[in-house]
């Protein structure tokens, strides 16, 4: 009999000390270049990259975006639920107990002839404990597939942080463009009503034909439909912005007047690699592979063969005041053999290798992304740097062109559409000089964003 026992013991610890050696292997890691196909300088990690934009403001109100967004929110309660559901699985190392009481009376409808039918009473109690062994590791595994998942959601709350703030940022500057064009525009059209005024002294004079000042006139026509528009733009990026900041769309939100123009920082781009673990979005998904393949091990390790042990102790008595006079104590074990089902499991594994392999594509989908992502931005800076002084130059050039042609016109060598082309020409230098500035910005914190921001992997 002892040695029996010894035999099962034995049978037990085996499967328990091999539960290791049947989970699955980790992915292996997808290959990323060595560098860089953009230099990057060299820079220090900036300590506050909102705080060094030349906005002063711009870190308030991130701040409150931050509080307030709704985006945001979902974000967290998604996490916090992630976290529950965690918890919850963790609830597995531990047994199960029920208790619960029972008490009745019961009369037999019918009774032999000559005798008082009898009534029964009869109270009691049960309290179970019971304890499913995890002897293939199944419990193990769902506990790893929920707690990948909740730190996965955990970095999805980080990303759409990152995410707000960029757009938040983004969409001020915006803001600040439109009120500078509208700024421009109203000089603009300023300057086409004199142009007018003075095509009319000089018609009056005798000095230009009639055709001038069709086309004075309709030099300001057209500056009135541009500010109607911008009118319009602006309109609808307060709203937009309104909306970020979680706020509703008629409500007042700080804006700029104008667009700052000042020297961007450059943070440090690193390596490729450093994505996995910079970047949160990227760091969720793999989080997500590994979770799915744990859930595809709990799966398939869920289909073999299972041991529960069961303890109870309970009471029974016919009256209420003696339900503790009779205890009753109760061991069981139960073994469960789920691998006959076999289309069920055939399936359900099926089911379960898919989501990873799913859940693999979606890691490298967006593990690229957050490479080409990271590639375009490098390129950017480099171009719209190149681009800032060639469009200075063009100005210049735009301005001298726009003086020379009023110089001929006033002499009367020509009529008024060559200055007036080159207004137009002044005007669009002008507005092409103020998208370089405002892309600059953008791609300042786009590059931040690409690299991961302030997110750093937890050792």
């Amino acid at each position: 009999m002892r040695n029996l026992r010894r035999l099962m013991l034995l049978s037990m610890l085996i499967p328990l000390s091999g539960c290791g050696l049947l989970r699955s292997s980790p992915p292996t890691p997808p290959q990323l270049p060595t560098h860089w196909s953009m230099p990057s300088p060299a820079t220090k990690e900036q300590t506050d990259f909102w705080a060094s934009l030349g906005d002063a403001d711009l870190p308030a109100v991130l701040a409150q975006a931050l509080r307030q967004n709704d985006d945001i929110k979902l974000s967290a309660l998604r996490a916090k639920l992630a976290q529950i559901q965690s918890s919850l699985s963790g609830l597995s190392r531990w047994p199960s107990d029920s208790l619960g009481f029972n008490a009745g009376v019961s009369r037999p409808m019918n009774s032999p002839e000559g005798f008082a039918p009898s009534t029964s009473r009869f109270a009691g109690g049960n309290f179970t404990l019971s304890y499913p062994l995890d002897i293939w590791g199944t419990a193990m595994a769902q506990r790893e597939a929920a707690e990948l998942d909740a730190q996965a959601s955990e970095n999805d709350w980080r990303a759409a942080r990152l995410a707000i703030c960029v757009a938040v940022a983004q969409t001020r500057w915006q803001l600040g463009y439109l009120h500078r064009l509208r700024t421009q525009a109203f000089a603009d059209l300023h300057d086409a009503r004199s142009t007018l005024e003075l095509t009319q002294i000089r018609y009056r004079a005798g000095a230009i034909s009639g055709g001038d000042q069709v086309f004075a006139r309709q030099s300001v026509v057209s500056q009135q439909a541009t500010l109607s528009q911008l009118e319009q733009q602006i309109v609808e990026t307060r709203h937009a912005f309104a909306l970020l900041m979680g706020a509703p769309p008629e409500s007042p939100q700080p804006e700029l007047d104008d667009l700052p123009d000042t020297v961007l920082p450059v943070p440090a781009a690193g390596l490729p690699v450093d994505l996995l673990s910079r970047r949160a979005d990227v760091h969720a998904a793999e989080l997500r592979v590994r979770s799915s393949l744990a859930d595809a091990d709990a799966t398939r390790l869920s289909f073999y063969p299972s041991l529960t042990l069961t303890g109870s102790y309970g009471t029974s008595s016919p009256t209420l005041t003696q339900y503790l006079a009779n205890p009753i104590g109760q061991l069981a074990a139960a073994l469960t053999l789920p691998f006959v089902q076999f289309n069920t499991a055939r399936l359900s594994n099926q089911s379960a290798r898919v989501a990873y392999e799913a859940e693999s594509v979606s890691f490298r989908k967006t593990l690229y992304r957050a490479l080409q992502e990271t590639e375009d931005a490098l390129s950017a800076r480099v171009r719209l740097s190149e681009q800032a002084q060639y469009l200075n130059e063009a100005l210049a050039l735009t301005q001298e062109a726009e003086r020379v042609t009023f110089s001929r016109w006033q002499l009367g060598r020509t009529d008024i559409q060559p200055w007036l082309d080159a207004k137009g020409a002044r005007r669009r230098a002008t507005l092409n000089l103020m998208q370089n500035t405002l892309a600059r910005r953008n791609n300042a914190v786009q590059i931040y964003a690409a690299l991961g921001g302030d997110y750093h992997q937890r050792q």
